[in-house]
């Protein structure tokens, strides 16, 4: 079995998208009452976003999932915010400030059921998809059946 390390590095080493997605989870857990820890993971998960090499629709995408699990307080939203334009000048990326003009629900919601057929592509089980999430598993599963859901209105005001 590997130690949380092991697995940081295990997931750090690869390009799958998804292994974003589970960096991100665990640190939303794990700095879930250390807000200026999370600022920083932040930064890190979405800077590693631009040194991964995804695509310019990749990195809106993940980065859209970071911000949504990783809630700032405002003033610490903020600084990061500063500090991510800071970055994006100095590599000549602007993809992701251009993200804060793309948070309407309707694209977050889109988003969602992306993000959980993706996970299901990727032989994650609905119990797992349900939970990195943080869904109801009745809606991971209509969203895996094609019905119409809607996402908890709470979810896409992040």
């Amino acid at each position: 079995m590997f130690t949380t390390k092991e697995n940081w590095t295990y997931l750090e080493s690869h390009d799958n998208p998804f292994a974003i997605v589970v960096m991100a989870h665990l640190k939303a857990v794990e700095t879930r009452k250390n807000h200026s820890l999370r600022k920083q993971w932040k930064i890190e998960l979405t800077r590693l976003l631009y040194e991964k090499g995804y695509s310019k629709e990749q990195v809106l995408d993940l980065y859209s999932f970071i911000d949504w699990v990783l809630t700032l307080p405002e003033a610490l939203e903020k600084i990061f915010l500063e500090d991510l334009r800071t970055y994006e000048k100095e590599k000549k990326m602007p993809y992701i400030t251009s993200a804060e003009r793309l948070g309407k629900k309707e694209g977050k919601r889109e988003l969602y059921i992306d993000l959980i057929r993706n996970m299901k592509n990727n032989n994650l089980s609905e119990q797992e998809i349900a939970r990195l999430i943080n869904l109801d598993i009745e809606i991971v599963k209509k969203v895996l059946n094609n019905e119409h859901v809607e996402i908890p209105l709470h979810l896409l005001d992040h």
